[in-house]
């Protein structure tokens, strides 16, 4: 259900920057990354730290740039929560010493093999990276315009990625024995 509505949040963050320019869409999307927020939490939905860190930053930056009526706060979340976002999956794998898709899958009595899991967490740290240098690339070099057109492309960037990790490990994936743990090889 968060998922649908953080479409919906991007949806109408498009939507409303194309007839009325960055600063309501900044306030739309900031007021609705809110709302979901609190959803989440007084309903008890099933969310992770790092969706509700996304939400919490995404509705501060967007009221940032609403505010100070200045585009750069809503364009830097993008390079921030992603930098933040890796170097998070980095340190929880070097902490825990076991890659977070193994943990993460155990947890729904899933296994796949931690090399597998190391993989797909590297992926993802790549992945990152790669999309908040990008971001500060396009943001610094073009106009407003070529950025949001970025991050509309980027919704669709981040499905196909993910995608493709999901069949990478779902390729290597066994269900957990029932009445034992969990233990990856």
């Amino acid at each position: 259900m968060l998922e649908l509505l953080q479409l919906l949040s991007s949806l109408l963050f498009f939507a409303v920057y194309y007839y009325h320019g960055i600063y309501l869409a900044s306030l739309c999307v900031s007021v609705l990354s809110l709302i979901q927020f609190l959803v989440s939490v007084f309903a008890k939905l099933p969310s992770t730290t790092m969706n509700q860190s996304s939400l919490l930053l995404l509705s501060l930056f967007g009221f940032a740039t609403w505010f100070f009526s200045n585009p750069l706060f809503i364009q830097w979340k993008i390079t921030i929560i992603n930098v933040v976002f890796a170097i998070s999956l980095f340190m929880y794998r070097y902490f825990k010493r076991e890659a977070f898709f193994t943990i993460t899958f155990r947890a729904s009595k899933l296994i796949i093999p931690d090399h597998i899991g190391r993989v797909a967490d590297n992926a993802l740290v790549v992945f990152f990276l790669a999309v908040a240098t990008i971001n500060y690339w396009i943001f610094t070099h073009y106009s407003e315009a070529v950025w949001v057109s970025f991050k509309t492309l980027l919704l669709f960037v981040n499905v196909v990625y993910m995608l493709f990790i999901t069949l990478y490990v779902s390729r290597h994936m066994k269900a957990a024995p029932s009445g034992s743990s969990a233990i990856s090889s």
